[in-house]
């Protein structure tokens, strides 16, 4: 499970930050619901596993691949070969190189594990509730990554 970020909500939780210091400055907040020098966790409080958050982005650029058609390697297996890599990395350029940072033990961790993070302290001491229609976002995000680089991705289609 990952916890993906509008950058919408990104900004309207900077907005509420920014008008609870001015609070603050004004002397409206009482000392306890103080936010300055706090550290905010910001995100959509959608958790999504990582594998489907991809496939979504790959759906909306135009994949048409059926989830029953997709292997799926168990983590272990991939977790174990890229150990190995490691070592065989760390053996035969004496520490010097590193394997490419998609083949480490924490590339797929990242890929395996949850990481969702709490927005409760946001809600609470901001006022943050988040607004995004995630879906349409990410639609959104493809369609103006195809369209920014429509040349780039015509160039990696046709290889």
């Amino acid at each position: 499970m990952i916890s993906p970020s509008y950058a919408g909500n990104l900004a309207i939780a900077h907005i509420l930050a920014a008008e609870k210091l001015l609070d603050t400055i004004s002397g409206v907040v009482h000392k306890d619901n103080r936010v300055d020098g706090e550290a905010f966790i910001i995100n959509d409080d959608i958790p999504i596993p990582f594998w489907e958050f991809s496939r979504t982005i790959w759906r909306h650029a135009g994949d048409t691949t059926k989830s029953e058609d997709v292997k799926v390697i168990p983590a272990w297996i991939a977790l174990g070969t890229v150990f190995i890599i490691e070592w065989l990395f760390k053996l035969c350029t004496l520490g010097h190189v590193q394997p490419p940072i998609h083949m480490t033990q924490l590339a797929i961790r990242n890929t395996v594990y949850n990481s969702t993070y709490n927005i409760g302290k946001a809600r609470k001491r901001l006022g943050f509730k988040p607004v995004a229609d995630h879906e349409k976002n990410l639609k959104l995000s493809v369609d103006w990554e195809l369209q920014t680089n429509s040349e780039k991705w015509k160039e990696l289609r046709s290889k």
